[in-house]
């Protein structure tokens, strides 16, 4: 059984920092970097999602290959698990990341090695259903 426990880090006027715990049958496995948008009321496309328990689900389209959707998110939809480096690479979904570190100078950090990131994840998750997201 798997479960995932995001633990939000840092809230500014421009993104959401966390980190991103990996537990496999009781045991904490891995840990990821995530990088969302900032806390703007659950408004779609502008805001990171509500704290709470969510199920994740694998996904993948043209644009967002081996991702993973986030279930169950009040008054939202299509929201994702996916790659990308800076807080304009989201529209309200979760970016994955082994790292932070200001990539463009731009006094704002962003994420690094977002794509190394997803293949760890996607080999530990073995691209499961109903997994378990908690958001704190």
């Amino acid at each position: 059984m798997i479960k995932l426990t995001l633990k939000r880090r840092v809230y500014d006027e421009f993104e959401t920092l966390g980190t991103l715990y990996v537990e496999k049958n009781g045991l904490y496995i891995d840990t990821f970097k995530t990088l969302e948008k900032p806390w703007k009321n659950n408004e779609q496309n502008v805001s990171c999602i509500p704290l709470g328990d969510y199920i994740v689900e694998p996904y993948s389209s043209s644009k967002h290959p081996d991702s993973w959707v986030i279930r169950n998110v009040p008054n939202r939809t299509g929201i994702l698990i996916h790659t990308g480096n800076y807080y304009t690479h989201t529209a309200g979904c979760i970016l994955l990341g082994l790292a932070f570190t200001d990539l463009n100078n731009d006094n704002v950090l962003d994420i690094k090695y977002s794509s190394e990131a997803m293949k760890q994840f996607n080999k530990i998750l073995e691209f499961e259903n109903n997994i378990l997201l908690t958001i704190k």
